[in-house]
C-alpha cells in the first residue's frame, strides 16, 4: 500500500489557489449551503426518499469477500496473516520515495521561514539503515497518536501561514489499532508501521508490542465492539465519570462483558520494557454494537449524519477527519474495510460505466440517477470523494467532509468560501467559478457491492 501524499491534491490547490488569490477574497461559507433546506440536514429526509432503504447491499459472506479482494489487490492489509520477515529493499524504496516526493517541493515550517532542502534529504539515512531483511515485530497503539510521512514532529507547509495543512500529517491512529512495526528511526524516537489502512511514522511510545501468536490471537477473535458514535469517549468505571480517552466511527475495541449502563472493553497499555499490557475501559451503550451494522442504505445514511458537521481535518488533524476519513469511518461500520486514500478508495467499488470528467452535466446527471445507489461514492480528480444521498428537486445531493469550494464576487474574482466541516450540498456547488461546479469536475461515481 503506498503512502498518502496524492490523496491530498485536491485541497492543496485549494489552498494554493487561496493564497495566490489574497486574503480579501476569504469568507466563511453559510452554515447551510445554496440549495440545501433544514430538513435535507436528517438522515430520515433522505432515507425516505430511497426505494428500498433496509434493503441489504452486501450481506456478511460479501463484505468478507470484498475485502478480500482489496487485500488481493495490496490496498489494505490482512492481520490475519501477517508477514513474518518483509524484504529490506523492499520498505528501503517506500521510505525513499516518500523522501523524493517531499523533495519535489518548498516547505516552510510554523514560523513561516522557508525549510532548508538539507532538513528534508536529511532523512534519507533512514532509508539506507535497513537492513537485508526485516524480521516484522507486531504491536497495538496506546494512544491516539498522529502518523508521519517523516520521522519528525516538525510541520512542513506548502505556503507560508497554511498552518491547517501541515504537509508532514499523513493520517492519525486510534488507541487499540493492530500494526506492523516495520522500522525504527536511527534516533530511535520513531517507528515506521503499517496499519491496516495506511502506513507512516509513529512515536516509538505509542506503540507497545507482543508476540506473533499473541497477535495472531487477538486479531482472529470475534469478540469485538464497533463505535458507532462519531467519537466515543472511554472512561476508567462503570459510572463513566473517570475519563480516559476518546475514539473515532467505525473503530474496533475488544470487548469484555457488558454491564446495564455501559459496555466494558480492553485497551492496550504499555509495559516498562515496550511490551504489551490491558486495562479495562467502558463507554456508553449508545456508542457501539456487539458486531457490525447491516449493510443498507438506511445504515449508511445514519452513520454518516452522525458526522454532519464534524470538522474538516487535513489528515485527521486534531481529532478531525478529511475527505476519505469520513468515508472509511462510515462505511467500517458495516465491516466494510476501506483503503486510507481516496484514489484507492475508488479501486474497491464498480464504476458506473460511460461516466468520465469529459461526460456532459446532463449525461452525468442521468447515470446517477439509473445507477448509482443511495451510499455510492462520487469523485472529483484529482482527489476528492463524496457521499451520494440522492436526487431532490432534480439535484442530485452528497454529503462529505470539505475543507472549501469557490464562487464569484460582484467584481468577477473567484473566491474560496470555508467550510472546514462534513457538509451536504447538492452538485451545482462551485458553479461559475474557474474550476467550475462540483459537477462539472465529476469524473467517476461508483456503487460498492
Amino acid at each position: 500500500m503506498r503512502f498518502l501524499l496524492p490523496f491530498f491534491v485536491f485541497t492543496i490547490i485549494l489552498i494554493s489557489f487561496a493564497a495566490a488569490s489574497g486574503e480579501n477574497l476569504h469568507l466563511a461559507a453559510p452554515q447551510i449551503l445554496s440549495g440545501v433546506t433544514g430538513d435535507m440536514t436528517t438522515p430520515g429526509y433522505w432515507i425516505a426518499k430511497h426505494p428500498a432503504p433496509d434493503a441489504l447491499i452486501m450481506n456478511e459472506r460479501q463484505i468478507a469477500a470484498f475485502n478480500q479482494n482489496s487485500i488481493k489487490q495490496g490496498l489494505i492489509e490482512d492481520f490475519r496473516e501477517p508477514p513474518e520477515i518483509m524484504p529490506g529493499n523492499k520498505i528501503s524504496a517506500l521510505l525513499q520515495a516518500i523522501g523524493d516526493d517531499f523533495k519535489k517541493h518548498t516547505y516552510y515550517n510554523s514560523k513561516s521561514e522557508t525549510v532548508d532542502p538539507a532538513f528534508i534529504t536529511g532523512f534519507d539515512r533512514e532509508s539506507a539503515a535497513i537492513s537485508e531483511k526485516v524480521a516484522v515485530r507486531y504491536g497495538y497503539i496506546v494512544r491516539n497518536t498522529d502518523q508521519r510521512l517523516l520521522p519528525t514532529a516538525d510541520a512542513l507547509y506548502l505556503q507560508p501561514g497554511d498552518f491547517d495543512f501541515d504537509q508532514n500529517q499523513n493520517s492519525r491512529l486510534a488507541i487499540g489499532e493492530p500494526v506492523l512495526v516495520l522500522a525504527r528511526s536511527r534516533d530511535h524516537d520513531w517507528l515506521f508501521v503499517k496499519g491496516r489502512i495506511s502506513q507512516g511514522w509513529v512515536r516509538t511510545d505509542a506503540v507497545a508490542t507482543m508476540s506473533r501468536d499473541f497477535f495472531l490471537s487477538r486479531a482472529n477473535t470475534k469478540r469485538t465492539l464497533v463505535v458507532l458514535s462519531a467519537r466515543a469517549d472511554l472512561f476508567g468505571d462503570r459510572k463513566l465519570t473517570q475519563h480516559l480517552t476518546s475514539v473515532r466511527m467505525g473503530s474496533l475495541l475488544a470487548f469484555k462483558q457488558v454491564h446495564p449502563d455501559a459496555w466494558e472493553v480492553e485497551i492496550p497499555t504499555r509495559n516498562t520494557d515496550g511490551t504489551v499490557a490491558f486495562s479495562p475501559a467502558f463507554l456508553a451503550k449508545t456508542d457501539a454494537n456487539t458486531g457490525f451494522l447491516p449493510f443498507t442504505p438506511r445504515t449508511i445514511f445514519r452513520q454518516a449524519f452522525r458526522l454532519l458537521d464534524a470538522p474538516y481535518g487535513w489528515g485527521d488533524a486534531n481529532e478531525a477527519q478529511d475527505c476519505s476519513r469520513f468515508i472509511q469511518m462510515v462505511y467500517a461500520c458495516v465491516g466494510i474495510t476501506l483503503p486510507r486514500n481516496s484514489s484507492e478508495q475508488g479501486k474497491t467499488a464498480n464504476a458506473i460505466p460511460g461516466f468520465t470528467q469529459d461526460t456532459p452535466d446532463n449525461t452525468k446527471q442521468a447515470l446517477i440517477l439509473e445507477h448509482a445507489t443511495g451510499g455510492a461514492t462520487l469523485f472529483l480528480l484529482p482527489g476528492h470523494i463524496m457521499l451520494y444521498l440522492g436526487y431532490s428537486a432534480g439535484q442530485p445531493y452528497v454529503i462529505h467532509a470539505t475543507w472549501a469550494y469557490r464562487d464569484k464576487t460582484e467584481t468577477g474574482e473567484d473566491r474560496v468560501r470555508l467550510v472546514a466541516k462534513v457538509t451536504i450540498s447538492d452538485l451545482s456547488l462551485g458553479t461559475g467559478s474557474a474550476k467550475g461546479s462540483l459537477l462539472q469536475r465529476l469524473s467517476s461515481a461508483r456503487n460498492l457491492k
